[in-house]
């Protein structure tokens, strides 16, 4: 009724007579700065007084509530609570609230939903009454402060050691106090199940031990545990590695995973940035939804050979993987699975897969050839879109169709050999069309660049020549010279520093312009850089992209501000090869010196320079 209404100020009193404020009914009404509610009020529902951010003091509620709905009080300025006579709780009632100081729930109440009070960075410390029987894990994730948890003597349901809350029996573990100052936990051996979000937004836990006994852990469990390195998982009953289960610990760098898991499901580790390689284990037969999307530093992953099918964004944007082997019992690529990861650059595909799902492979920018293997039936639309250095590709007999934009922005693209007849395309330009911004099929589509040929067999139908369907072709057999090499490719090969003691540079990639980036940091405010490159190569670097503005070579180039980074841009040319071109970009770190750790890992990287650059 009055959601959004942010003009309206001072005290919000509603008259005697009011029984029920509806969902969304004062939302977003930031402009009241105190909340006066009628006896006799019975029910508030959904998000009533979501985001009144001006609400602040204490909340005190009527006798007469029993229940309080979910979001209804959502990002309020409250510090305090009286709750009367409320029996439930439900799914972040309070989220995000300023509580302050020790929230003691009142006895009557019986349960207290998922992220009820989730974000009150304020709590220190929670009294659970005995009335108490259903919990849920992750009521109180991510309470930045909250130490501990007590509860009142008597309870039948729950019990809580050293701040923890476990069930009555000490079999299942409830909620951690997230805001625990401890570095490790033991979880004991009487537990059997971790509750969802139990852990969920630890601040300063570093690495978990859970014992053999456990068997089930819920979902989320330890989700943005930002200080987690490590965890010890049990090895003896647990099958299911669950969802969320540890997305969003950046700090979590290695796990050994059990040899009794058969699942790892959706978004385990999602968001898990230092983590460099997993071996997943021999009786896992699917890798589900995003389970490691977004693991920037994940270059390893070693699959088992029980492994049937990778889901949908399963590996999506881990950018460091450069060789990926699949197991020979693999059957789907599900979409976008590798989309994204742009170092690959060397892909063995099993004879088994049957099915490469939509953008499979999209923008996997660094690989270079391609031989689909001889089962593959189904080819999923945009499945290798972006592929910008993509030169060959072999097709198989086995595929009769092949989807739209499949090799969209392949602007490399020199020869693709099918075995088989001609497939079924969509139009003109549909599987190859790279001005991919458009329509599919439009009649003024650009298809392949000039130089493409579509290589057929002589004893296979349906194909044409010079041309099929618009696209330049050749018979197999009847090209009796060898196919030319390629140019040769120009490359960086080291970054020569007038003080390598304080620099260290990485290959890399620019998502928003889609530029090959090297990104270098620097401790000092000044250095002087060269280049060691292709063999015959000479490299320019410029102050612009346009490379119009030539920066004179043992320049020293400036660095005054830290934290900034500063873009400078590198061209190579060599006779009879084409020309070459990169950013690279600088980046004063904050400190003057790195530690031996940070030299050790990130100078290694500087071998990976051989695959950087993009032709011009």
């Amino acid at each position: 009724a009055f959601m959004l209404c942010d003009k309206l100020t001072g005290t919000l009193k509603l008259p005697a007579g009011v029984t029920i404020i509806n969902g969304c009914a004062f939302c977003r009404c930031t402009g009241f700065t105190a909340l006066s509610l009628p006896a006799g009020l019975t029910t508030i529902d959904s998000a009533a007084f979501c985001n009144c951010t001006g609400l602040t003091g204490t909340l005190t509620l009527p006798d007469s509530v029993t229940e309080i709905g979910n979001s209804a009080f959502e990002s309020c300025g409250f510090t305090g609570l009286d709750l009367a006579n409320v029996e439930v709780i439900h799914e972040k009632a309070f989220l995000g609230c300023p509580l302050t100081g020790t929230l003691t729930i009142p006895e009557g109440v019986t349960q207290i939903e998922l992220n009820a009070f989730s974000g009150c960075d304020r709590l220190t410390d929670v009294s659970l009454p005995a009335s108490l029987t259903d919990l849920a894990g992750g009521a109180f994730s991510s309470c930045s402060t909250l130490t501990g948890f007590t509860v009142v003597s008597g309870s039948t349901s729950l019990r809580v050691t050293d701040g923890v809350v476990y069930s009555a029996d000490g079999t299942k573990l409830v909620q951690y106090p997230t805001g625990n100052s401890r570095t490790s936990f033991s979880v004991p051996d009487s537990v059997t199940e971790i509750s969802s979000n139990a852990f969920d937004g630890c601040r300063f836990l570093q690495h978990a031990t859970l014992p053999d006994s456990v068997a089930v852990i819920g979902e989320c469990a330890f989700q943005n545990c930002a200080a987690l390195t490590g965890t010890t998982l049990p090895t003896k009953q647990l099958t299911l590695l669950p969802a969320g289960i540890f997305a969003g610990c950046t700090a979590l760098s290695s796990i050994a995973l059990p040899d009794t898991l058969t699942k790892i499901d959706n978004a385990a580790f999602q968001g898990c940035t230092a983590l460099t390689a997993v071996v997943i284990p021999k009786n896992v037969s699917s890798i589900h939804r995003a389970a490691f999307k977004d693991c920037d530093y994940l270059a390893d992953v070693t699959f088992p050979d029980a492994l049937e099918s990778i889901e949908q964004e399963a590996f999506e944007y881990c950018s460091s993987i450069k060789a990926l082997t699949l197991p020979k019992n693999l059957k789907v690529i599900g979409i976008g699975a590798f989309s994204g990861c742009q170092s690959i650059t060397q892909l063995v595909i099993p004879d088994g897969v049957t099915n490469i799902q939509e953008s499979a492979f999209q923008n996997c920018c660094h690989m270079t050839s391609l031989q689909l293997p001889s089962g593959l039936q189904k080819l999923g639309n945009m499945a290798f879109m972006g592929c910008s250095k993509l030169r060959t590709v072999t097709i198989p007999v086995s595929i009769s169709s092949i989807g739209g934009n499949t090799f969209a922005g392949c602007t490399a693209l020199e020869r693709v050999d099918f075995l088989g007849n001609a497939p079924s395309v969509l139009k003109k330009g549909a599987s190859f069309r790279w001005d991919y911004q458009d329509n599919c099929g439009s009649s003024d589509n650009k298809t392949f660049p000039d130089s493409t040929v579509l290589y057929y067999r002589s004893d296979m139908i349906g194909w044409t020549t010079p041309t099929w369907n618009g696209y330049n072709t050749a018979c197999a057999e009847d090209t009796t010279e060898p196919t030319p090499e390629p140019a040769p490719r120009l490359k960086i090969k080291e970054v020569i520093w007038s003080n390598p003691d304080e620099a260290f540079a990485e290959n890399g990639y620019d998502d928003t312009d889609g530029t090959d980036t090297l990104y270098a940091y620097t401790g000092v405010d000044s250095q002087a850089v060269s280049f060691s490159v292709t063999e015959g190569a000479e490299w320019k670097m410029y102050s612009d992209r346009a490379c119009t503005k030539e920066i004179a070579p043992n320049t020293s180039l400036s660095f005054p501000e830290a934290g900034k980074t500063y873009r400078f841009y590198v061209k190579l040319t060599k006779e009879g090869a084409k020309d070459a071109f990169c950013c690279f970009a600088v980046t004063r770190r904050t400190s003057v010196s790195f530690s031996d750790q940070d030299r050790t890992t990130e100078l290694a990287l500087d071998w990976k320079l051989d695959d950087l650059f993009r032709d011009t």
